[in-house]
């Protein structure tokens, strides 16, 4: 073999070498991307099924596909989102629990806070932030809330962008969810409310727009609970209080 035929075979099997190293990588390529799927095959088949008992024919499935940029399958994501909301994936916050239900009943807001079985310490900034703009009647309250707890020290910006950002309970409805726990616990039993030293937090809107943190903790040495409210601003949460939040 003359150089020049060996020359032809060295480039022949460099190039098919490549070729086929190109391919292994497009199909390694296309096997990875099959692994990263966000859902499994059973799981598109279940949306599919659903989707086509609410009417999803051959059309309307053409359609979605040759939506320009996607537009009509963004546009049904953002309906299910609107729904039913949509829960951001926690990386600091460890969850609890995702559904409390609460149901309560008008009451008087004297009845609970200054003559109430539950022994309360109220700090100035909760009188003049929250109980001074609570009405006389409370209405009642339906519906379901979401704990969480953080597992490292965090500000309260750095939680409310975890849980993102959830709408903060009204005056009203906070003072109806904060008598139904606390009824539950008058002596600092266990229950939602943390009652090992570390305090429960609540985020509530008040009447002007500003939103406030509620910190409610248990005082075991004085056998009562400390309810205190404050600004956003600054405040360094240690590892291990509860957050509670809209379910």
């Amino acid at each position: 073999m003359n150089i020049v035929s060996f020359l032809v075979v060295v480039f022949l099997l460099v190039a098919m070498f490549y070729i086929n190293t190109k391919w292994v990588n497009a199909r390694t390529k296309k096997f990875i991307d099959e692994l990263r799927r966000s859902l499994s095959l059973h799981k598109e088949h279940e949306v599919l099924l659903k989707l086509e008992k609410a009417g999803l024919n051959e059309e309307l499935s053409q359609k979605i596909i040759e939506s320009k940029g996607n537009v009509l399958a963004k546009k049904m994501i953002e309906a299910v989102t609107a729904t039913v909301g949509s829960s951001p994936a926690l990386k600091y916050l460890k969850p609890i629990t995702n559904s409390i239900p609460i149901a309560t009943q008008p009451f008087q807001r004297d009845s609970f806070f200054k003559n109430g079985p539950v022994k309360l310490y109220l700090w100035d900034s909760f009188k003049d932030l929250i109980l001074k703009a609570i009405p006389d009647l409370v209405p009642a309250f339906q519906g379901n809330l979401r704990s969480t707890q953080l597992s490292k020290n965090m500000y309260d910006s750095e939680i409310l962008t975890e849980l993102g950002h959830p709408k903060p309970f009204s005056l009203l409805e906070f003072t109806a969810i904060l008598s139904h726990l606390l009824m539950k616990q008058p002596e600092g039993e266990e229950g939602k409310l943390l009652v090992n030293g570390y305090a429960t937090i609540f985020y509530v809107e008040l009447e002007d727009g500003r939103v406030v943190g509620v910190d409610v903790h248990w005082a075991d040495d004085a056998r009562e609970w400390y309810l205190r409210a404050y600004g956003l601003v600054g405040v360094f949460w240690d590892g291990g209080i509860r957050v509670f939040s809209r379910s």
